[in-house]
């Protein structure tokens, strides 16, 4: 079952900017990406350690396989709090 995972609103504003930047070009591929993201941050519902030390004391960080996304997130016993999903290239704040 796994911990329960909380979606900070600008996690969920990145991820829908996400989508919305290549559903333009390629609507297959930006839900594709989409899920893609959703896999592996539910995977972190049975692993949240699985990613490592964030940049931000109390984060982790975890990359989404085969693309070039990073999740951001506080992992605790009973939940995980995603708070950014980002670019590699993207500057972070």
């Amino acid at each position: 079952m796994g911990v329960a995972v909380r979606y900070a609103r600008s996690a969920l504003r990145d991820i829908d900017g996400i989508h919305r930047h290549i559903v333009a070009e390629n609507p297959a591929a930006a839900e594709r990406v989409r899920k893609s993201i959703l896999r592996t941050i539910d995977m972190l519902r049975d692993f949240p350690f699985l990613g490592k030390p964030g940049r931000r004391s109390g984060t982790r960080e975890m990359t989404v396989p085969k693309l070039p996304y990073l999740i951001v997130y506080r992992a605790g016993e009973n939940q995980i709090a995603v708070l950014r999903v980002y670019h590699g290239a993207q500057k972070r704040a």
